[in-house]
């Protein structure tokens, strides 16, 4: 019994040197540069054993370590992980702007703070019973606020016979093309407009949802928030590009297009999915991981490491390797493996994507990979156009939570358009836009869209999703059955909804925020991308040459049995210009001989 006691205790003394032992290893982290703890990170294995670690040389065994401990407390609580990463970029934020302001008690009562600020929330803060003046900007100014101001897409098309896709229309409408540039022949075109002077704002850390009727202009709508209606498209003047007249306004922080990469800071997931078939799921997600780098990534974590610690703050060991890894670049495969558990894509991450010859992934993982190819890249504004096509109601769900999340937590502003979202992944969202007729109808939040229609006489019955309700509002076939006044019904079209939605308070309140112009001054350097790659030009050569040299190993067989047969061909095709080339001579020698004799024969005829 003694020998236990003394081995307990010549245990606790030997736990009481390795705590002293983190204790100086950590310190000595922390008195580091800045780029060596950037690079530089603690990891305890599951025994509890503490080490230094290279996160740009983390070995496989301990990033699958880290990633089962995140993978784990993310099933368990999803909003719990989010929270801790928001925590960590809060705190020395929180510190760098309010330690000279606060009482002296600040610096030692803010470690322990437990902050549960609402998404997109500007609020006071009281601490000890001073309240702190101004409002508490705790994204850092690095998210995207998206403004537009009277936005107008026209579009000019044949109408008749003029519009099938025949030669002979072809051949006219390039003729006429021709001569209109010289204003010799007018345009016959007729005028549709698309959007109509649409004026709103997309806030940062909320999910919004995009809602409207088939041919509403929703895609249109997006293409133009994301800057990709047409090859180098300025909203602010007018162009006539692909048949499109534009005008309007559209703003990044108060920034117009001119002044930054809209494609590089903006992300667009179409509804298509265009993807490399020979490739895998896991090999197309590095090679996009590659090629988009890390963009403000790595500017985030160096500012955010010189705030910690000149606030004293050591920030989460698992969550610290993990953040240093996405943030430096040098650890894509653990991103890969991280985005493809939370999108379910690890069970197919070794098999081909496929294509309609070659055998892959269904329909519904394929939409997951174009998402999860955008997530892989450093983008502070985010559009989705119909995610859902293809997709079962529950995967939809989970792909909506994951993104909803991310934009609370991480300061985003992610805008996603669906057809039909059920009720659950409806309730996921903070904000709503309902368009149609290319009119904005509604935009404010989820909550108060309800109460806009049951003011002019609608009502959503008990029984009915609201997204679908939403949609058929303003249909004129189903807007009657919703209709829940005593007075006699009258069809309301989309002009009187959008103008009704202006004396609404929401309406009323937004007009009051697009009056008033953007502060520039709130903007980070970081908020918005101004060059037009993510990495260096010979770094995107490298890469491709090297993705080039993956689909050559792997279609290898191909290549050798069309190198063989074209080898085959050459060597039969070259005997048999040789052979010809002798039958050519051959002949050439019997017709000179028989020249020779029928010469000698006619001589001596003559004689």
């Amino acid at each position: 019994m003694w020998n236990s006691s003394g081995n307990i205790f010549a245990r606790t003394n030997q736990y009481g040197v390795h705590e002293d032992e983190e204790a100086l290893w950590v310190a000595a982290l922390q008195r580091s540069p800045t780029y060596v703890r950037a690079r530089t990170s603690i990891f305890r294995n599951l025994s509890g054993e503490f080490s230094l670690v290279d996160v740009g040389k983390l070995e496989v065994q301990k990033q699958k370590a880290v990633l089962d401990k995140l993978i784990s407390v993310i099933n368990e609580n999803p909003e719990l992980f989010f929270n801790r990463v928001r925590q960590r970029f809060d705190a020395p934020c929180f510190l760098q702007t309010y330690f000279n302001v606060v009482v002296p008690e600040l610096k030692t009562f803010l470690p322990r703070v437990v902050y549960d600020i609402p998404p997109g929330g500007v609020i006071p803060i009281s601490v000890m019973g001073n309240k702190v003046s101004g409002p508490f900007l705790y994204s850092c100014g690095q998210s995207g606020n998206v403004i537009t101001e009277d936005l107008r897409v026209d579009a000019y098309i044949h109408v008749g016979s003029r519009a099938l896709p025949t030669i002979p229309n072809f051949i006219c409408n390039m003729s006429e093309a021709f001569w209109r540039q010289f204003r010799i022949f007018p345009s016959r075109r007729k005028k549709l407009s698309v959007l109509n002077n649409i004026s709103g704002i997309i806030r940062p850390s909320r999910l919004t949802l995009l809602l409207g009727p088939p041919s509403s202009g929703k895609t249109t709508l997006l293409l133009a928030l994301a800057g990709r209606l047409g090859p180098g498209l300025q909203v602010d003047t007018m162009l006539h590009i692909s048949s499109m007249q534009m005008s309007g306004r559209i703003t990044y922080n108060g920034h117009d297009f001119k002044e930054f990469v809209p494609q590089r800071t903006s992300a667009y997931v179409s509804q298509k999915d265009w993807h490399m078939a020979e490739m895998t799921v896991r090999e197309t997600l590095t090679f996009s991981g590659r090629c988009q780098g890390v963009g403000f990534k790595q500017d985030m974590l160096l500012e955010l490491l010189r705030r910690e610690k000149n606030a004293g703050i050591n920030p989460d060991e698992d969550l610290d390797i993990f953040v240093k890894a996405v943030a430096l670049g040098e650890q894509t495969s653990l991103l890969v493996e991280y985005i493809m558990k939370m999108l379910g894509l690890d069970i197919c991450a070794d098999t081909l994507v496929g294509d309609e010859m070659l055998k892959g992934i269904s329909g519904g993982q394929k939409k997951r990979l174009t998402t999860a190819e955008l997530l892989m890249g450093a983008y502070r504004v985010i559009f989705m156009d119909e995610i859902s096509t293809g997709l079962d109601s529950s995967t939809t769900h989970q792909i909506v939570n994951y993104l909803r999340h991310t934009t609370h937590a991480l300061d985003g502003t992610t805008v996603i358009s669906l057809l039909q979202p059920d009720p659950e992944t409806y309730e996921l969202f903070d904000d709503i836009i309902l368009i149609s007729e290319g009119q904005i109808l509604y935009q404010g939040p989820r909550d108060a869209a309800l109460i806009f229609f049951a003011s002019m006489g609608f009502r959503c019955p008990d029984r009915k999703n609201v997204a679908d309700f939403l949609q058929e509002v303003t249909s004129e076939k189903d807007q009657q059955q919703y209709w829940f006044l005593d007075s006699h019904y009258q069809y309301v079209p989309v002009a009187k909804f959008v103008e009704a939605f202006r004396s609404f308070w929401v309406g009323n309140y937004l007009s009051q925020e697009l009056a008033v112009p953007f502060d520039t001054r709130y903007n980070h350097p970081a908020a918005l991308s101004t060059s037009a790659y993510g990495v260096k030009r010979a770094e995107l050569l490298k890469i491709s040459f090297s993705w080039q040299m993956l689909l050559l190993k792997r279609n290898s067989f191909v290549f050798v049995f069309k190198f063989m047969q074209v080898m085959f061909s050459s060597a039969l095709s070259s005997s048999q210009a040789k052979c010809l080339a002798l039958s050519m001579d051959i002949a050439t020698r019997l017709s000179g001989r028989r020249g020779h004799s029928t010469e000698h024969q006619t001589i001596f005829m003559k004689l």
